[in-house]
């Protein structure tokens, strides 16, 4: 039932957001719209072309309100993937009532640009691309958007999640109490889901992943997502009343316990390049220690392989992760981009036991893995 609910939650973005294309099918979106609206600026929507120089016709981004709001202003961040894409420099802003202004934007893709909308009054928005700053690679006419937010007089973002929080990661139950991970911070129901509401005293920013266990109903460990002293692993004893930095780790993107021996945790960040690498601790994060990972295929320790070590040390997708095993301590099951690792010692060395699988590549990898809940044989990677 949780994991429904968080899947309502997520396509629900999509609702009030629209995307048109240049005539004559001449444009694709490769990336969903609705990464524009997630809080996640490595992930962007992805347009190809971003500008049509034949018909002269730019990507439009329609966002309907449903109900008339006074518009304060709009926030921008182009996306430009190393450099290799296109991104929008003129950009025309159409209210409801067909009025319409014009912007430039500078060249500056991943940060913030903001633009005054002046207080109108409208319904909806459409953001449509004039013109184009050209990429690095000549041959590419993509380009995008990291992020869009439109804000009204009061600061709440319009295009948003359905009860008001942009962008969910995680949630976890037990009781009466939900947690809700989400890009605006923690948010917490003591009625089993209704009136969700900010909670705990994390830092500000995004909390990407939590875990709960039955055996410490009371204890909350929650990710805060970013690079800093104050991002990493946080733990609360008192239901999410407050919380105390547990672990300090840059990147940090998902946690994972064992429910029957919640001593066991792991920490791992997004898998990015140069980023730190997961970490375990079996002393309920007294002390901590790298993850190891050992591929059977490749050279170089894995590094042309199927696994962990081809990552960087990281285990990296949107829903893969470690699968501790309930009824024995030491073990346990980590997936990562097609290929499956299994730990005898505690998670501490993971071994690479998919020796049939295709390994990660542009076209081969799944990010997803399912399981038959009839058949502990069966499974399923997409």
């Amino acid at each position: 039932m949780t994991w429904t609910s968080s899947l309502g939650l997520q396509q629900s973005i999509t609702n009030n957001v629209q995307i048109s294309y240049p005539p004559d099918g001449k444009s694709v979106s490769s990336n969903p719209a609705r990464l524009m609206f997630d809080g996640i600026l490595d992930n962007y929507a992805e347009f190809d072309p971003l500008f049509d120089s034949d018909s002269g016709i730019g990507v439009g981004i329609f966002v309907n309100f449903g109900l008339e709001q006074t518009l304060s202003k709009l926030e921008i961040y182009q996306g430009n993937y190393q450099g290799n894409k296109d991104s929008a420099e003129d950009i025309e802003i159409t209210f409801s009532d067909e009025s319409s202004i014009i912007r430039t934007l500078a060249n500056a893709p991943f940060a913030k640009q903001e633009i005054d909308l002046g207080g109108y009054n409208s319904s909806s928005i459409e953001i449509s691309v004039k013109s184009i700053y050209e990429g690095l690679n000549p041959i590419s006419t993509a380009g995008g958007f990291a992020e869009v937010r439109v804000l009204n007089n009061t600061g709440q973002n319009l295009p948003i999640w359905d009860f008001g929080i942009e962008a969910i990661f995680d949630i976890e139950a037990y009781g009466d109490m939900v947690y809700i991970a989400t890009v605006e911070g923690l948010y917490c129901s003591s009625q089993k889901g209704v009136d969700p509401h900010r909670c705990g005293d994390i830092p500000e920013g995004t909390v990407a992943s939590i875990e709960t266990t039955y055996l410490e109903p009371n204890n909350v460990y929650a990710v805060l997502d970013g690079t800093g002293s104050d991002k990493g692993l946080y733990k609360s004893t008192n239901n999410g009343t407050s919380f105390s930095l547990l672990k300090q780790l840059n990147t940090s993107r998902y946690v994972f316990l064992n429910p029957s021996y919640p001593e066991n945790i792991w920490l791992v960040p997004t898998g990015m390049a140069g980023v730190s690498k997961s970490l375990v601790s079996n002393n309920s994060g007294a002390s901590w220690s790298s993850v190891i990972s050992i591929a059977d295929k490749g050279d170089k320790n894995g590094q042309l392989g199927l696994g962990l070590d081809w990552h960087g040390g990281s285990i990296m997708g949107q829903l893969v992760g470690i699968f501790p095993n309930p009824s024995n301590p030491n073990e346990a099951v980590a997936y990562a981009k097609s290929s499956l690792f299994k730990s005898v010692n505690g998670g501490k060395t993971f071994y690479e036991n998919s020796t049939g699988f295709t390994g990660f590549s542009c076209g081969a990898s799944r990010t997803t893995i399912g399981f038959d809940v009839n058949d502990s044989n069966r499974f399923t990677l997409f």
